[in-house]
């Protein structure tokens, strides 16, 4: 998948690698998405709505697990986890599973 991302340019990700997409969570990065991938410790910012990346990506191994949180199911290493804290730890980085997504893990 070809996108754009901040202060880089146009880069190239390959889909099953990412492991997370999150919204930026300050107000500068309104419609920023922050973008995950294994085996590289930085982050992307992508100049796109999270939904709008989602609808790009179009995978089903690609789950929401929060309002501003979407994971590669294919990365989970522990479904337990998920069942007792309600979070998901992924290559070091934690992600909140809200109540309501939770039930597609099991």
């Amino acid at each position: 998948m070809s996108v754009h991302a901040i202060t880089i340019g146009q880069i190239d990700l390959p889909i099953n690698k990412i492991y997370a997409c999150q919204t930026q969570q300050d107000t500068i990065g309104k419609n920023v998405t922050q973008v995950f991938v294994k085996d590289d410790e930085h982050i992307y910012r992508i100049p796109s709505p999270l939904r709008g990346l989602f609808a790009k990506i179009d995978d089903p191994s690609f789950l929401w697990v929060d309002k501003n949180v979407f994971i590669n199911k294919n990365h989970i290493q522990d479904p337990l986890e998920i069942k007792l804290s309600a979070k998901v730890t992924l290559y070091g980085n934690q992600f909140k599973v809200s109540r309501r997504k939770m039930k597609q893990f099991y």
